[in-house]
């Protein structure tokens, strides 16, 4: 492909199930793409390096905007899947600060976890301050809606499928999935 210019994605979470495997299935039916995959753990981005020796890798500190514009400068789009249990109005806000600070990327997609038609104008101040789970997602979807970037937004059941494992003694138990929301 002499003169044309290899389309790159970046993976923020490429350590996580759903980034790894996004990159995984990149890897295997666009190898016309090159990927830059980054995780906030120095483990994870050694472990990201040696499962995808012919992409680029990256640890990114979420909340640190220079780690983030290194990370963004040079792709075309980006996949962000943060992990549970941070803070995500300071990860968005860096997030959001470090695409205007690289230039792009001209489009974004961001898996996030929250009720449909819940806004976070619908939440107490008690429930804003929960740290993990949707209300994070709620979060999360009102700083980048706000922001003006061209982001897309896949809402998933992302956290609760991925702890379904970790919860099926209990589910066997209870004979009872619960899915918690708010009331």
């Amino acid at each position: 492909m002499v003169g044309t210019r290899q389309t790159k994605i970046l993976i923020l979470g490429a350590t996580g199930t759903i980034g790894n495997l996004a990159a995984r299935t990149i890897v295997s039916k666009r190898p016309d793409v090159g990927l830059r995959l980054t995780s906030h753990r120095t483990e994870g981005a050694e472990a990201l390096k040696c499962e995808f020796p012919d992409q680029e890798v990256q640890r990114v500190s979420l909340e640190n905007v220079p780690s983030l514009v290194e990370a963004l400068r040079g792709v075309d789009k980006a996949l962000v899947v943060y992990p549970d249990m941070i803070d995500e109005r300071r990860c968005c806000n860096a997030l959001v600060t470090a695409i205007s600070g690289a230039g792009g990327p001209k489009h974004v997609v961001r898996l996030l976890t929250c009720p449909p038609g819940l806004e976070l104008e619908d939440l107490t101040s008690e429930e804003k301050e929960i740290p993990i789970g949707f209300v994070q997602g709620v979060v999360a979807r009102h700083v980048l809606a706000n922001s003006g970037l061209p982001i897309t937004f896949v809402n998933i059941l992302s956290v609760f499928m991925s702890n379904l494992l970790w919860s099926a003694e209990t589910i066997r138990e209870d004979h009872e999935l619960v899915l918690p929301t708010l009331q």
